[in-house]
């Protein structure tokens, strides 16, 4: 994977047959967006070495509306999780997160031109890798006082 590649883009894979790749199921004919920064390069290798899966990269539109046809509320929901998770990586812990800890959905919104839900932003978070996951949490972490 590049690490150059910006972290708001994802990867639309879609399978010309029911596919299981990268400890994920590709159903047989249905886009699955999964964020760049939520992949490994030797994942990103396997998807792209696979002739059963074929690759769409996207970068994130922010705030731009579109003039495509809305997608399926599949299709809508996974590139809306594959969003929150590439914008989850580009919020500042001072000031775009809650006293909780938790995305201000203020900030989401802002960032993807749409109102988000708490159960979105749960589902999205949810649905890291455990090693994103713990990157994550490692740059939300409060800083520490030494006192």
């Amino acid at each position: 994977m590049d690490d150059n590649a910006p972290s708001n883009s994802i990867v639309m894979v879609k399978a010309a047959r029911e596919r299981w790749r990268i400890g994920r199921k590709f159903p047989a004919g249905k886009d699955i967006a999964i964020a760049i920064s939520d992949l490994t390069e030797t994942q990103l290798k396997q998807l792209e070495d696979d002739p059963v899966l074929s690759l769409r990269f996207e970068k994130v539109s922010r705030a731009e509306p579109s003039a495509e046809p809305e997608p399926t509320p599949g299709a809508a929901a996974a590139h809306l999780e594959a969003a929150l998770k590439a914008v989850f990586f580009e919020l500042d812990p001072e000031k775009d997160l809650n006293k909780d800890g938790s995305p201000n959905l203020g900030e989401l919104k802002k960032r993807l031109g749409r109102d988000v839900t708490k159960a979105e932003v749960t589902t999205a978070l949810g649905s890291l890798s455990e090693d994103k996951r713990n990157e994550l949490v490692a740059k939300w972490a409060p800083p520490k006082n030494d006192s």
